[in-house]
């Protein structure tokens, strides 16, 4: 939560210092925080089509600091391309950070373009100060084309690459309520740590990833940790009304929840960057059953 003395509507950059308390160690986790009206901004940027998208996102990760020399457009096999920025750190591996931009209802700006602009934010708060690992943002193409963006950037990766990611973070509709998450795995205990520290109550694990069309399926079949984090879920509500629905609207978010997220996030990398042993992948089964096509009730959550 930002200090008393701090506006949330304040656009000035802050560098935040918080204590880290795990297992009686104390960690300093800074990152570079974009103050409300900022981040607010770039979550509006949301251009209606889907192929207007990727310039849009390669400016927004050049505002970000991610210079052009750092960006790349990969060809996918659908007619959308990855676009992705690194971040270099100074040691061996890597933390994947994505989200598809592609989108099926009204401007998709939940579905995903709440994910897609997190990136850049993110881009420019944690990749602002010194990393260990490398940060790589990627806004993938073609989810709604069986994940093909996810699926060619692992295809491409050569195996000293592949060996080097630590974990993929899967950033899909957040700001909608407060950020949930799915599946359980190693990943989980630093996310809660980050909620911790930003005051936020313990976050709960709601299932949304389903088989064919997860940006995670790539990388749990490759034994990589890996964590979608979402807004989905509320017990007795189906919050799924929004996605691909002419309501998924800019309007559809929450922006307290969404720069909420966004704090938790910041911090969240910023943990698991201190982290060296390897992360438990968990279960690499895939979903029982699919939300996405067998909604509950649909009735909006407040």
């Amino acid at each position: 939560m930002i200090p008393a003395c701090v506006t949330r509507l304040s656009p000035i950059l802050l560098l935040l210092v918080l204590a880290c308390h795990s297992a009686g160690e104390t960690k300093k986790i800074i990152f570079l925080r974009l103050g409300l009206r900022i981040v607010q901004e770039r979550v509006g940027l949301v251009p209606t089509r889907d192929e207007d998208r990727p310039a849009r996102i390669r400016q927004l990760f050049t505002d970000a600091g991610c210079p052009p020399d750092h960006q790349q457009m990969q060809e996918t096999d659908s007619d959308l391309p990855n676009v992705i920025c690194t971040i270099p750190g100074s040691g061996p591996n890597s933390i994947v950070i994505g989200a598809h931009y592609d989108h099926r209802g009204g401007s998709g700006a939940l579905d995903n373009w709440s994910g897609t602009a997190m990136l850049s934010i993110l881009a420019e708060s944690v990749g602002s100060v010194a990393m260990k690992h490398t940060l790589v943002f990627i806004a993938f193409g073609g989810k709604y084309h069986g994940a093909s963006g996810a699926r060619e950037y692992m295809k491409r990766l050569t195996p000293d690459q592949h060996h080097h990611i630590s974990a993929m973070i899967n950033l899909d509709s957040i700001g909608l309520v407060a950020p949930r998450y799915w599946p359980n795995n190693g990943l989980v205990a630093p996310l809660q740590m980050a909620a911790l520290n930003v005051q936020m109550p313990q976050l709960k694990s709601w299932q949304v990833d389903h088989e064919g069309l997860a940006d995670t399926d790539a990388f749990r079949k490759a034994k990589i940790a890996s964590i979608t984090i979402h807004s989905l879920g509320r017990p007795d509500t189906d919050l799924l009304y929004v996605v691909h629905s002419r309501d998924d609207t800019v309007k559809a978010l929450d922006m307290r929840a969404y720069y909420e997220t966004y704090e938790m996030l910041s911090v969240y990398l910023a943990y698991l960057d201190q982290i060296t042993a390897p992360i438990a992948v968990g279960d690499n089964g895939l979903p029982q059953h699919d939300r996405m096509n067998s909604p509950g009730p649909r009735r909006r959550g407040h």
